[in-house]
C-alpha cells in the first residue's frame, strides 16, 4: 500500500482504482512514489493519485488463501 492509498483510505479517488497505475521514480538506494500515474481506461491519460473520473472503480481486495 503506497502512502497515498493510505491517506486517501476509503475514498473515490485514482490511486484506489483498479484502472490507475501509480509512477515511481528511481534513485541511487532503490524507488520512491511519485505523485503522479496514469490511467489505462477508457483510453491511457495521466492522473494524479488525488483525481478522479466517472470511469472510478474500487480495487478489489486480497483475499486470503486459508
Amino acid at each position: 500500500m503506497t502512502r497515498y492509498q493510505e491517506l486517501y483510505a476509503g475514498k473515490k479517488v485514482c490511486c484506489n482504482c483498479v484502472h490507475y497505475f501509480q509512477h515511481y521514480g528511481k534513485r541511487k538506494w532503490g524507488y520512491h512514489v511519485l505523485n503522479c500515474g496514469h490511467c489505462c481506461y477508457p483510453r491511457l491519460k495521466t492522473r494524479r493519485p488525488d483525481q478522479t473520473c466517472e470511469n472510478w472503480r474500487a480495487k478489489e481486495e486480497p483475499v486470503s488463501p486459508c
